[in-house]
C-alpha cells in the first residue's frame, strides 16, 4: 500500500489518468443490512475503533487501507458474470477488463455482493471466509 505516494500518471483521451491496485472480493449475503455489518468496523463501549469482521476474516489490518477507497454493493440476483456483478463500481469501465483479463467473465458461482478495496493488493493467504472469496487484484486506472 503507497499511501501518499505519488501514482504514476499517463494520458488518454486528453484526461489524466493514474493507475491504483483494486482488489476484489465476491460472495453472496442476505441483505444489505449484513453486508454492511459485515464490513463496517464495531466500535467498543468506549468507542474505540475496533476491525469490521471482513477485515479480521481476511487478516487485513484497517490501518493498511484509507477506508475511503473501500467499496462494497449487493445485487438483488445472484449472477455468474463478473462484467454484471462489478457494474456500477467505481472505474467500472477500467476495473471489468483488467478483472475479466485475469479470470475471464465466469465467476466460480453466483455472486450477489462484491467487496473492493481501492489502492490495495492483498496479498494475504486467505482466499475464503464467510461466504466470501478474494477473487484477484488488478491494477486500474483513475481520475488524477
Amino acid at each position: 500500500m503507497c499511501h501518499g505516494i505519488m501514482k504514476p500518471t499517463y494520458k488518454r483521451s486528453d484526461v489524466i489518468m493514474a493507475q491504483t491496485v483494486v482488489s476484489v472480493w465476491i460472495g453472496n449475503t442476505d441483505s444489505e443490512e449484513k453486508l454492511e455489518a459485515y464490513t463496517e468496523p464495531v466500535y467498543s463501549e468506549d468507542g474505540a475503533d475496533i476491525s469490521a469482521p471482513f477485515l479480521e476474516d481476511f487478516g487485513i489490518d484497517q490501518d493498511d487501507f484509507d477506508e475511503d477507497f473501500f467499496e462494497c454493493a449487493m445485487h438483488a440476483a445472484p449472477t455468474d458474470s463478473l462484467a454484471v456483478l462489478l457494474a456500477g463500481c467505481s472505474y467500472d469501465d477500467t476495473v471489468i477488463p483488467a478483472m475479466q483479463a485475469q479470470t475471464g467473465d465466469k465467476l466460480p458461482f453466483p455472486c450477489n455482493a462484491m467487496i473492493l478495496l481501492y489502492d490495495f493488493a492483498y496479498t494475504g493467504g486467505i482466499a475464503e471466509k464467510s461466504g466470501f472469496r478474494f477473487l484477484g487484484s488488478t491494477a486500474a486506472e483513475t481520475d488524477a
